[in-house]
């Protein structure tokens, strides 16, 4: 499995270099911070589901999450870029109301008190294919990217709120998906400060293909975010 993934890390940038010497200038690093609203999306091919997916979606709501990390950038051509970054991520949902039990035997849950959090933290590693649009000028660019992304858990918790505490308790959840694969597309803006430093601002939309555990009714996380990165020129 290690071996797998790492073939998919480095595959790209031996595939597009293969015939090209590459060039430190074309390297670029970045500092990325995203603010992100995080939920989840529920689904089921079982029809005696769609009674609790309904309570579920009546009982919890999103929640303010993140993404920050470091990401490392090739220029293949003036259009095309890859990359690959290391990124953490703080994903989940919350709990709107406390008067229900969550519907599902893979979790040993604690009963959920309202404002309550379902948090999942992750180490991200995205690969990335970016396209350069269009220039407005000298300075101002408009791009798109793509990202197919390894999630590997680091923590999985509910954090507890009621009027006079707060508790982080971890899930005990069996067949829980420790390797998520996830889905990312953005428009990023950018503005070239100097020649050695860029900023990007790059509204994101994340979702994961696999749901973060095993059960008849599966949760997809996603989020929307505003990705905001320092990009240096090496």
């Amino acid at each position: 499995m290690k071996k797998i993934i790492l073939l998919f890390l480095f595959l790209p940038i031996l595939l597009f270099a293969q015939n090209e010497t590459i060039k430190l200038n074309r390297f670029q690093i970045g500092v990325n911070f995203s603010p992100d609203l995080c939920y989840r999306m529920l689904s089921t091919q079982n029809a005696n589901d769609g009674f609790w997916i309904n309570i579920r979606n009546k009982n919890e709501g999103s929640k303010f999450g993140l993404t920050s990390g470091l990401t490392l950038y090739y220029k293949l051509s003036s259009r095309f870029t890859i990359g690959i970054g290391a990124l953490y991520s703080n994903k989940g949902y919350k709990i709107k109301r406390s008067d229900w039990m969550p519907p599902t035997n893979s979790i040993d849950y604690f009963l959920p008190v309202a404002n309550s959090k379902f948090r999942y933290s992750y180490l991200d590693i995205p690969l990335i294919i970016q396209y350069r649009i269009l220039n407005f000028s000298d300075k101002f660019s408009l791009s798109t990217s793509l990202a197919g992304t390894f999630n590997f858990i680091i923590s999985k918790q509910l954090i507890i709120h009621d009027s006079k505490n707060k508790s982080a308790n971890t899930l005990n959840i069996s067949d829980f998906n420790n390797i998520n694969f996830s889905g990312n597309i953005s428009i990023d803006f950018a503005y070239q400060l100097n020649s050695k430093f860029k900023l990007s601002l790059s509204p994101t939309y994340r979702y994961s293909f696999m749901p973060i555990y095993k059960s008849t009714v599966k949760d997809h996380l996603y989020s929307i975010g505003l990705n905001t990165g320092l990009i240096y020129q090496l």
